[in-house]
Order: structure tokens, then C-alpha cells, then sequence
């Protein structure tokens, strides 16, 4: 991981390891995708994007379930920031 990271140096690059095997952690979001619970933005990408997680984990490549999975995780895990502000005087 942090060859990787210093082979993306000028970016803004966060890392950390991973836990568990790719099934578990990818299985969260295939579950709420089932549902109906995941909307995607329409794109030139969408096809090749579906493909590739239909044939997870069988694949050779499992680069897009991988990402998938941690943003997923990612998006579950961390509160959403959320600010207040008061603005006096506008009655």
C-alpha cells in the first residue's frame, strides 16, 4: 500500500488495510443493491460497471467490486458532516 501511495504523490491520497475477504465486504452493498436501495448515475461507464459486478467473484478482475465495496463501506461507516448556521436579522 505505500508504494502505491508514494506512486500518487501531489494527490490526495488516503489508505488503510483491509479486513476480512472480498465476499464479506462486498456483500453489504450486493444486499442493498437487491433491494432496490442503490441508485446509479447514468453513464457511458454504467454497462461495463454492471458487467464487471454480475460476474464477481469469478472475474479476473475484480477491481470494480473491490472499489465498490469500500466506498460502500466507506459511506456507512462515517456520520454524515453536517453544519448549523444562524443568521440574525432577516426578520
Amino acid at each position: 500500500m505505500a508504494t502505491l501511495t508514494k506512486m500518487l504523490a501531489g494527490f490526495s491520497v488516503r489508505s488503510s488495510p483491509e479486513s476480512g475477504d472480498k465476499i464479506t465486504r462486498f456483500s453489504g452493498f450486493s444486499a442493498q443493491a437487491e433491494a432496490g436501495n442503490v441508485f446509479v448515475i447514468r453513464g457511458r461507464w454504467n454497462e461495463d460497471w454492471f458487467t464487471a459486478l454480475e460476474s464477481f467473484p469469478e472475474a479476473t478482475h475484480d477491481y470494480d467490486a473491490d472499489s465498490t465495496s469500500r466506498a460502500f463501506n466507506a459511506l456507512i461507516s462515517s456520520p454524515p458532516v453536517t453544519t448549523t448556521t444562524t443568521v440574525q436579522g432577516l426578520y
